[in-house]
């Protein structure tokens, strides 16, 4: 089983009602991250988001480049401070590989319950744009494979 973690992207500061779209460089983060995935060969059958804008922008830019056919679903339990284990016991019922798109804590919270069991464990740090690749399978537990940032890509010429 495959399984892609990623924490939204750069998103504007409060705005009413709660909602906050991606920035300019958090659009463009996403597309660089979705560039590196495809190029990658990552292929997609599901891509979760949580309900908030900038999740569901970030869900979208990424499952453009690699998510052709995949299928695109809003969870509540993707919310920051949804329980992990909920997601992960989702994960083992999927077919093919998923990608989840959420917030601090909770994918920090999920990454870290997939390496040690524990979601307190406080082992992963993803920034803004991020997407961790996990492995499971043959009796194996979980394993972080690689993983891709905004910050180790490079900018496009004439993009700040």
């Amino acid at each position: 089983m495959e399984l892609y973690v990623a924490r939204h992207a750069r998103a504007a500061g409060e705005s009413r009602g709660g909602e906050r779209p991606l920035t300019d460089e958090g659009r463009e983060d996403a597309r660089r991250v979705g560039r590196a995935l495809e190029a990658a060969g990552v292929k997609l059958s599901s891509v979760w988001h949580s309900p908030k804008l900038r999740a569901r922008e970030t869900a979208d830019l990424l499952a453009g480049a690699v998510g052709a056919g995949a299928e695109l679903e809003e969870r509540v339990d993707l919310q920051p401070l949804s329980d992990p284990t909920t997601v992960l016991d989702a994960v083992r019922d999927a077919v093919g590989p998923v990608l989840v798109v959420g917030h601090l804590p909770h994918v920090e919270r999920l990454g870290s319950l997939l390496l040690t069991g524990s979601a307190d464990a406080e082992v992963v740090d993803i920034p803004p744009g991020g997407v961790l690749r996990f492995v499971s399978g043959e009796g194996r537990d979980w394993r972080l494979t690689w993983f891709v940032t905004p910050g180790l890509l490079p900018r496009e010429a004439g993009k700040a």
